[in-house]
């Protein structure tokens, strides 16, 4: 009797335990870099729970998780600045290095690229940035030997601010001026499309503005149709509209025909004193 009683509390134990599933933050034995800290690196525990951090034995750095030998002078970086770039355009140029064994390896270790800037392995900086600035950057390159040597330098790249220009998938060059076409307005069909710009200090935005009397000789009526209407920042036209039968139909002079709605917009940018360029834009109601 005494034994079932024993044998009782002992299940009525073990079936009342809960057993709870813990998330592992690492691999076990994954190693890394610390970031920021050439000679350090991160291991994962043996439990996965963890990361412990150890240094690199002297006159070794950390890549790709391992730590290397390098001698500091056995490479040359030939690039000593990087060209200007400019917002919005593209960008690219090539890091340069001589000695030791080709082909060489290269990696950021202080400071950031602007957005919409890479580099590749291969010491290619290729791109579109997106805001101007100056960045701060120090790089360091690998060779290929067994023993990498490597070396770093610093420099800063400067991203200058490029003349604000208004784009279009389709777009008329008229004397002085560009009309920019915009998608096909159909009646009681949501209409939704952004305004394209680039180059400027964003944000940009836009406004409507008197058309100069040049224009207003062969194209009589301005402004959006009832429905439609303008958002400022970011630049969209939105809306629904019933009918087109108020379009205005217009000859360029290359001997285009063009019906719908003619705007003549006025875009800024954010610099002081702004930047602003004037643009015609159509929405047809009958496909070019």
């Amino acid at each position: 009797m005494r034994a079932l009683l024993v044998l009782s509390m002992l299940v009525l134990t073990v079936s009342g335990c809960q057993f709870n599933s813990v998330e592992k933050v690492c691999f076990p034995g994954t190693k890394v870099c610390v970031e920021g800290k050439t000679d350090k690196y991160k291991v994962c525990s043996l439990d996965g729970m963890a990361w412990e951090t150890r240094s690199c034995d002297p006159d070794h750095l950390c890549s790709g998780g391992k730590c290397v030998s390098g001698f500091p002078g056995d490479i040359e970086v030939l690039t000593t600045t990087l060209p200007e770039a400019e917002n919005d355009l593209p960008y690219e140029f090539q890091l340069e290095a001589e000695g030791g064994e080709a082909p060489y390896a290269w990696q950021i270790i202080e400071g950031s690229l602007p957005e919409g800037l890479v580099l590749t392995s291969t010491g290619l900086i290729t791109g579109v940035p997106a805001m101007p600035g100056d960045y701060a950057l120090r790089f360091r390159v690998f060779d290929a030997a067994a023993s990498p040597a490597w070396t770093e330098f610093s420099t800063v790249l400067t991203v200058t601010i490029s003349p604000l220009q208004v784009t279009g998938d389709t777009v008329y060059e008229v004397y002085m001026f560009k009309i920019v076409v915009l998608p096909f307005l159909v009646p009681y069909v949501a209409y939704d499309t952004a305004l394209q710009s680039t180059g400027g200090l964003r944000p940009h935005f836009w406004r409507e503005a008197d058309p100069p009397s040049q224009l207003t000789q062969f194209i009589t009526s301005w402004g959006l149709p009832a429905g439609l209407t303008l958002t400022m920042s970011p630049g969209r036209i939105s809306g629904t509209v019933e009918s087109t039968s108020d379009a205005t139909n217009v000859t360029l002079p290359n001997g285009t025909s063009i019906s719908g709605y003619f705007l003549y917009l006025r875009t800024t940018d954010s610099q002081d004193p702004p930047d602003s360029v004037q643009t015609i834009f159509c929405i047809p109601t009958i496909p070019i």
